[in-house]
């Protein structure tokens, strides 16, 4: 009986032996040949393994043929060789794909660019294979202390720099492009200016026509009624041709209207933002709605840019100008944001 047991622990031993060998972890001499150390999470773990690197290429991956065969979804097939040169004068690893992870001391490395391996050199296949290089005839000058934190570590600040640099990347593109479009903007109102002042020239003879047309209507009807008023006390002719000068109309003109930008705005939706727009309500003196007009909805912002949208309305003295900012929403009433109101009469006016 205890023959068979000493045969079944040999053979037990055979298994585990041929086990090590297949994933290369082998017995050797550690002071002189050049070897990957494990690192792990569990202090207790680490330095528990030993792969060792033989004078030319030690292939590594998930196939049975590596030399040094690692398991895991984030190793491929063929992932990567290590050559030794004679004499293990130099050491490199190589990565051999795009989707072939290599980190040197938490640094990426590219496909198919030898790197030189140096004396404690944490190594990384994959994502969650951690490795310190040995070198026995190298010397790092200090005794630098390396173990699994040590490499996550260095990977997570690889990561964050990564991160850091893709996130200025991505906001100089949107920088560039806000740029252009503020560049295309601004050619596409130079090209268009020279139509608008003709255009605007075009309305502003039509209404001093109009204008001029009304006022001598005024002026006849008002005849008419000083006619009819002679007829009447003189208290009541007072009184009414007070109230007809009162809503005499002075002038009209051209008001362009240019909505550049709001701040400040209230956080009306769940997500803490708005999707704000203005509207432009002309009325005239009986506060009846002449002309509504409105910008584009500005999408998720407090602080919308409105690219100077630019409206024209044709205004008399008694008229006045209403500017509202609502939050647009797709299911329920647009919110009320602020509002402002101008008359027209207090608009400095250019000839």
């Amino acid at each position: 009986q205890k023959e068979q047991q000493k045969e079944q622990q040999k053979e037990q031993q055979k298994e585990r032996e041929k086990y090590f060998a297949d994933m290369g972890i082998v017995h050797f001499n550690r002071k002189q040949q050049v070897h990957l150390m494990n690192l792990d999470e569990d202090p207790s773990m680490s330095n528990s393994l030993f792969y060792p690197l033989q004078e030319g290429n030690n292939k590594v991956g998930s196939a049975t043929t590596m030399n040094i065969r690692l398991e895991g979804g984030s190793i491929e097939i063929e992932h990567a060789i290590i050559v030794v040169s004679k004499n293990q004068e130099n050491v490199t690893i190589e990565s051999l794909g795009d989707d072939c992870e290599v980190y040197i001391n938490g640094k990426p490395i590219a496909p198919h660019s030898p790197t030189t391996l140096n004396n404690r050199d944490r190594v990384v296949l994959g994502t969650n294979h951690f490795f310190k290089f040995v070198h026995p005839g190298q010397s790092t000058g200090q005794d630098v202390h390396v173990d699994y934190e040590v490499a996550l570590r260095e990977m997570a600040e690889q990561i964050a720099a990564e991160q850091t640099h893709a996130l200025i990347h991505d906001q100089r593109v949107v920088h560039e492009n806000e740029k252009k479009a503020l560049k295309d903007q601004i050619n596409e109102l130079h090209q268009s200016k020279s139509d608008q002042e003709a255009q605007l020239a075009q309305l502003d003879q039509h209404h001093r026509e109009r204008e001029a047309a009304l006022k001598e209507e005024f002026e006849d009807q008002l005849a008419e009624e000083m006619k009819r008023q002679q007829r009447v006390k003189p208290k009541t002719i007072v009184k009414t041709v007070y109230k007809t000068q009162k809503r005499e109309i002075k002038f009209r003109g051209l008001l362009m209207v240019t909505v550049v930008a709001a701040k400040h705005l209230p956080k009306v939706d769940l997500l803490g933002s708005a999707d704000p727009y203005v509207t432009l309500t002309l009325y005239n003196e009986d506060s009846l709605v002449k002309v509504r007009q409105k910008t584009d909805v500005k999408k998720n912002t407090l602080t919308p840019n409105f690219n100077n949208a630019c409206f024209v309305f044709s205004v008399n003295n008694l008229d006045r100008l209403e500017l509202t900012v609502k939050d647009w929403n797709r299911f329920l009433s647009d919110r009320f944001l602020g509002k402002i109101t101008l008359n027209i009469d207090k608009i400095p006016k250019r000839q």
